[in-house]
């Protein structure tokens, strides 16, 4: 519980750091005024623009009233849609984390498989074909993967939807798109720390006695499972974070594209919002993940 509490103190300060930093960037980079008065406005539409928001307070005060309405979970109105801005993200967020889990249910199988085929014999001929795909899928580019999928898949063979969320089926392209990458760098990581376990001594030791393989890969793999959970976590992380161009090509309505247009529509509030609730989200899960430990190795304890 102490150890739970002290990260969720931790989180909390991430989420107010980041906050700040996209408040002082926004205003930074430019007026928030430019941003949000139409093209060949007025000086007066300028004006008004400003003291309906704020924008004509000191930096200070407006910082001031941005952490009181951040405490009371209020981003103030969407200026693209005119609803509340954190309740559009809200209703976005189910879309994004459907298409992570569903991601992440081809990432981890997939990957675990091949880079404990790719650990069993480094240097093979398997092993070299799984580090070549497991590169392709590191330096993959995504909206072209995207777009590439469109046209075979879609519109050649017309096995699955284009994009969009009408047919049940119509998750699996954009999961695909995503998951390439996540397939190749997880791979990798998996091979190395399975690597690293097979050749400890007490493998050595356990293979000497006449433990059967599949067992000494049983050993290995829980023991490796704490570090491969970690990176599990980050890509799961950046799959929540980092979805805008592949839910823009699928238009997939999801806190991605949301995004996108936020920044499309100039609407500050709604961009404020959507950073918000993915940071919460980015938090939890490293919480999460941290508190697996526990279940993995129970030797583990946390101070």
């Amino acid at each position: 519980m102490r150890y739970t509490l002290k990260r969720a103190g931790q989180s909390v300060v991430m989420i107010a750091v980041l906050m700040t930093l996209v408040f002082f960037g926004a205003r930074v980079i430019g007026d928030p005024v430019d941003a949000m008065a139409p093209p060949g406005a007025s000086e007066q539409a300028r004006l008004d623009i400003a003291v309906r928001f704020g924008f004509d307070q000191p930096i200070s005060v407006q910082f001031g009233e941005f952490v009181m309405r951040a405490i009371r979970l209020d981003f103030g109105n969407s200026m693209w849609q005119g609803t509340d801005a954190l309740a559009i993200v809200l209703e976005r967020l189910p879309n994004t984390l459907f298409l992570a889990g569903v991601t992440m249910l081809m990432v981890v199988p997939i990957a675990v498989l091949l880079g404990c085929l790719a650990a069993i014999k480094p240097g093979s001929r398997t092993d070299r074909i799984i580090s070549f795909v497991s590169l392709c899928g590191v330096s993959m580019v995504e909206f072209w993967l995207g777009l590439l999928l469109i046209g075979f898949v879609s519109v050649q063979l017309g096995l699955l939807p284009t994009g969009g969320m009408d047919h049940p089926l119509s998750v699996l392209l954009p999961a695909a798109t995503i998951a390439f990458r996540g397939i190749g760098r997880l791979a990798q990581f998996v091979r190395s720390a399975m690597i690293e376990e097979l050749g400890k001594t007490y493998i050595v030791m356990a293979r000497a006695k006449g433990m059967p393989e599949w067992r000494v890969f049983m050993h290995a793999g829980k023991n490796a499972a704490i570090s491969i959970t970690t990176m599990a976590a980050d890509e799961l992380s950046e799959l929540v974070a980092g979805t805008m161009v592949v839910e823009t090509v699928f238009a997939w309505p999801g806190m991605g594209v949301l995004i996108v247009n936020a920044i499309a529509m100039r609407d500050l509030f709604l961009l404020e919002a959507t950073v918000f609730v993915i940071a919460i989200m980015i938090a939890i899960l490293n919480l999460l993940a941290d508190l697996s430990y526990t279940w993995l190795n129970p030797r583990i304890r946390y101070s």
